[in-house]
């Protein structure tokens, strides 16, 4: 019971974490530095700063396989796809619309399952399937504009990844430590992302100092330091429990939006919004 209570007390910490990254992430937008720059130097922090905690814990850990080369850049292109459209759609569209369409992407899975893998439908998808379109419409409100606005489009770009990155995932499952496996799926995304922001801005870096402790807070508090706490809670819970727990995340965030940011949503917002959750966290708790 007291490893259980551990766990849990973890994974709560690591959603407080994961929280916060719309938060810093805005405030870095308030330097006026570009969506690309902020997205390159979010990995490139998070893969040094992990592969320096591998480094000091067991060398082991950093062990490079080749044939697991097809999962490394799988998984991590993919993640950058996730991670990407994410920061992206923060540049457009206030942090709660973006983080509860990201968050649309257990039912999206859910979807793909009823279609491409006949899983049964009972009444119960239809409710849960009608209540998450409903959540959606009013989250959006009755005008068209809002649902094609840049950020929402990169938001719902945001949840389809994640839904294929879970998938992926799944389908080139590894038998090596997480830890390992984490390290290079952040390589290869750091390398793409880097390559990309090379051949378009090329070598020149344009860094606000002022701006250096939320990109550090991004890069290492909101991003390697939540991942660790996570893989931590694995060890005292079940994977389905841990990631239900984790479903808090896009609450902490909402919450830190209203309290740090001032972001505010209309009752009607609000009334989706829930709903919208509501049917996604039950779904993602399916076994």
């Amino acid at each position: 019971m007291k490893n259980q209570t551990r766990g849990i007390l973890l994974v709560v910490l690591s959603a407080f974490c994961y929280g916060l990254t719309p938060t810093f992430t805005k405030q870095i937008y308030a330097f006026n530095i570009s969506v690309i720059s902020t997205i390159t130097l979010r990995f490139l922090i998070a893969f040094f700063a992990l592969g320096i905690f591998l480094l000091l814990k067991d060398k082991r850990l950093l062990y490079f396989e080749r044939s697991k080369i097809r999962t490394y850049l799988i998984l991590g292109t993919s993640y950058l796809s996730v991670l990407g459209f994410t920061l992206a759609a923060l540049k457009y569209s206030p942090i709660a619309i973006v983080i509860l369409i990201l968050y649309t992407y257990p039912i999206l899975i859910f979807l793909y399952k009823i279609f491409f893998q006949n899983e049964a439908r009972d009444g119960k998808t239809v409710v849960l399937l009608f209540g998450s379109l409903l959540g959606m419409f009013l989250l959006m409100g009755t005008s068209f504009q809002n649902a094609l606005s840049a950020g929402t489009m990169y938001a719902f770009l945001a949840s389809i990844s994640f839904a294929v990155y879970v998938i992926l995932s799944g389908k080139n499952s590894s038998n090596q430590s997480p830890f390992t496996l984490g390290f290079y799926t952040y390589f290869t995304a750091t390398i793409v992302i880097s390559i990309y922001y090379i051949s378009t801005i090329g070598f020149s870096v344009t860094l606000i100092s002022a701006s250096i402790l939320p990109f550090l807070l991004l890069g290492i508090g909101t991003t390697i330091f939540p991942s660790l706490l996570f893989l931590k809670a694995l060890n005292y819970l079940k994977t389905t429990k841990a990631a239900a727990l984790a479903m808090l995340e896009p609450l902490f965030a909402i919450l830190f939006a209203f309290i740090l940011n001032g972001e505010k949503l209309t009752m009607i917002q609000i009334f989706g919004g829930t709903i919208l959750f509501i049917c996604s966290f039950i779904i993602s708790s399916k076994k």
